[in-house]
């Protein structure tokens, strides 16, 4: 079943990221990947943590897709910002430093019912 595909892919690879970002928080005293030269005064960036994560294969090889919209991109929550309470689809991923938070950036529910922002 391809739609049953497509939900284990997605939870493996929200898996792979949340793996990265806490073995990049535990090497780096807590400070998750995100924020420019590690300092958590400065905003985070999409660009910082692409290059923390990826940079010689340390975390990722690279960012992994959603695999509901192809889409690798990554939209980042500065620490004021509250967490979306649910998907738009427009990037792979939403992700707040501050917290840890990565979601999977897809509406609607799985083949469970369950939906696809709660993995």
């Amino acid at each position: 079943n391809i739609q049953k595909a497509k939900e284990a892919a997605a939870k493996d690879s929200l898996r792979i990221l949340r793996t990265a970002i806490e073995a990049y928080a535990a090497k780096n005293n807590g400070i998750p990947p995100g924020y420019p030269n590690n300092d958590t005064s400065l905003s985070p960036s999409v660009m910082a943590f692409t290059l923390q994560l990826t940079t010689g294969n340390a975390y990722l090889q690279k960012m992994p897709k959603n695999t509901f919209n192809g889409m690798t991109g990554l939209r980042i929550f500065i620490d004021a910002a509250p967490f979306p309470t649910e998907a738009d689809g427009a990037s792979g991923w939403m992700y707040k430093p501050a917290t840890k938070e990565i979601r999977l950036n897809w509406t609607g529910t799985d083949s469970e019912g369950i939906d696809y922002f709660e993995y």
